[in-house]
């Protein structure tokens, strides 16, 4: 037997609850989730490899760092946690490599003693010891789009850009 029941949290709305559910306290209620891609706080981490997305307001674009799984396979992600691994080849924390702009591997082995520096579009610089000057080891591949709903969530913080029309952040 069903039975209509009020929901405290949405009172214009209302459920049919099954009876059994309600006298042993078990059920759950499906509601609609949404994915937020708002920027979060923004914090110094220390480690000069870790990167935000800032997005334009109200642009209704949001950026996406691109990487690659070991099957070859292109991800989207808003995670700019990011660490070079032995070989000095940038990656994500789930250990996939990080792309530049035309879907290249990242390295950034840089030279002894430079101090590393990610610029606000995206370029990967070692400032080298001394009045040696800059060098740039790469740069970051920035994808954006409008149509980011729909884009297919994979886990692990990354999306699929499945029907979503990408464009490169750094040619727009």
């Amino acid at each position: 037997k069903e039975v209509p029941v009020e929901n405290i949290f949405h009172p214009c709305r209302f459920y049919q609850w099954d009876e059994i559910l309600m006298n042993t306290g078990g059920g759950t209620w499906n509601e609609t989730t949404y994915t937020n891609l708002a920027a979060g706080p923004m914090e110094y981490t220390g480690n000069p490899f870790d990167v935000a997305l800032h997005d334009e307001p109200h642009s209704g674009k949001y950026s996406f760092f691109m990487s690659q799984r070991g099957d070859g396979t292109t991800y989207y992600s808003r995670d700019g946690h990011f660490i070079p691994d032995q070989k000095g080849i940038l990656r994500n924390i789930a250990g996939d490599m990080v792309l530049g702009p035309e879907g290249e591997p990242i390295n950034v082995t840089a030279p002894p003693n430079s101090i590393i520096a990610i610029g606000e579009e995206g370029s990967i610089i070692a400032n080298l010891p001394g009045d040696e000057g800059n060098e740039i080891l790469g740069q970051l591949g920035i994808m954006r789009t409008a149509d980011w709903d729909l884009m297919v969530k994979t886990g692990e913080n990354h999306f699929n850009a499945s029907g979503a029309t990408m464009e490169n952040y750094q040619n727009g």
